[in-house]
């Protein structure tokens, strides 16, 4: 075991930090010498992080930040410079205490269950990403996982999420990705009924594409009894809730997922979604700004720290984080016509126009009805903003089923009745 600390102790992620080499060492010692028993934050706080003996995990959330970003670093190099270790370490969510396997079997030979185990990791690690490119690798890890072992449903989970935020960020019509979504989680649920992951995409799918959001709620709700530990859950819950005005209780629920994961950069993304959806730009603002002082290059978060710039007044620092977001995600329309409609609102029509003529000719190579509905909008052409938020709601856009009643962008077109009838027109989509 000296050995494989080692290793990690050595490797990029690890070797500049002596806290975390220092907190790998303890929990892995800890759990070789009295692995029945609890360890809890409190003595983590004490032995790795030299905290008093009153300490309080309630007031200083050190041990839950310090081990959120251990479980990053151990992912990344598992799926990286240690992929072929004959040693893997684990630390779950909801504990402190290391899982230690082997992944070679005397001999060399490869154990299906941990092969499958590590391209599954790979393919969560692309999918953190959030661009194109990115998650089609991860599709494929997640395929190819449940290849090696057709009992890992987990990976069947993960090839639903990747066809979930294709359609959630509009990279493509959302149809196929919803159905494919759909057909990869049920199957999952299929083998294994109560999965977690399985469950809260269920959900968003019921809430966003279907609408029915009382079913979404309860199915939110029974992944989160299944592992309250598992972030994704609560973002999207936090997010549909949203979605219907219900702040307080989405951004109780968006603060939950950061919590159990302070370092995943799409679920605090999420939290500043969150705040912009309730008009608090300028806490969201500080929430895009604390993803970015770990990734300056996750350009979901440069998209909404764009957006709430926008609604601050300040158009140059919006145009810059829209431009790097674009640049980020491969193109993608949503950044695109976020950047147009902040030149429409600066008085840069010209701009405005030379993206929007861009979009329309299909670059890139797919441009939603929602996308071009908020550049009109931003150019305040509203018989053309509206009728194109009409198509994207009869093609069960997704980005109106989150953001048709709280997007500050759409101010200007509320007190039309054809925008007031897109309500009635949402529920009557409702696919039972």
């Amino acid at each position: 075991m000296e050995e494989q600390l080692q290793l990690i102790c050595s490797s990029r992620g690890f070797r500049r930090s002596l806290r975390l080499q220092r907190f790998l060492r303890h929990v892995v010692e800890r759990g070789a010498s009295t692995p029945h028993d609890p360890l809890t934050e409190r003595e983590i706080a004490r032995a790795v992080f030299d905290r008093r003996a009153d300490f309080d995990p309630q007031i200083d959330p050190i041990v839950r930040v310090e081990a959120g970003r251990l479980r990053l670093r151990l992912t990344e190099y598992f799926a990286g410079q240690g992929q072929h270790d004959n040693i893997i370490i684990e630390i779950g969510r909801g504990g402190y205490l290391p899982v230690v396997r082997r992944q070679r079997q005397p001999g060399g030979r490869m154990d299906r269950g941990d092969a499958a185990y590590r391209l599954y990791l790979k393919g969560r690690y692309f999918w953190n990403k959030r661009n194109a490119e990115s998650l089609a690798r991860a599709t494929d890890y997640f395929r190819q996982a449940h290849a090696v072992d057709s009992a890992l449903t987990i990976a069947l989970a993960g090839i639903a999420d990747c066809h979930l935020v294709l359609a959630t960020f509009e990279f493509t019509d959302p149809g196929p990705p919803i159905a494919n979504a759909r057909a990869a989680a049920e199957s999952a649920l299929r083998y294994d009924a109560p999965l977690a992951e399985a469950h809260a995409t269920l959900g968003c799918i019921q809430a966003l594409y279907d609408h029915r959001w009382n079913d979404a709620d309860a199915r939110f709700q029974l992944a989160i009894e299944i592992d309250p530990s598992y972030p994704p859950a609560w973002q999207w819950r936090g997010m549909c809730c949203c979605a219907r005005g219900r702040f307080d209780d989405g951004l109780a629920a968006l603060h939950a997922g950061a919590e159990r994961d302070p370092l995943s950069l799409m679920v605090n993304t999420q939290v500043a979604c969150g705040l912009y959806m309730a008009r608090r730009f300028a806490e969201a603002d500080e929430a895009c700004s604390l993803v970015l002082e770990m990734d300056p290059n996750f350009w979901p978060a440069r998209y909404f720290r764009g957006l709430t710039s926008e609604q601050q007044g300040k158009f140059a620092q919006a145009v810059r984080d829209l431009q790097a977001a674009v640049d980020g995600s491969g193109g993608n329309c949503l950044p695109r016509a976020a950047l147009a409609h902040v030149h429409a609102q600066a008085g840069g029509q010209r701009d405005a126009r030379r993206i929007l003529r861009q979009l329309e000719r299909g670059t890139p190579p797919y441009v939603s009805s929602w996308a071009l509905a908020l550049v009109y909008a931003g150019m305040e052409e509203a018989d053309r903003a509206l009728g194109l938020l009409e198509d994207a709601i009869s093609r069960s856009s997704l980005q109106a089923g989150l953001f048709l009643k709280t997007d500050p962008r759409l101010d200007g077109l509320r007190s039309f009745p054809r925008f007031k009838s897109f309500k009635e027109s949402l529920s009557a989509a409702a696919r039972h």
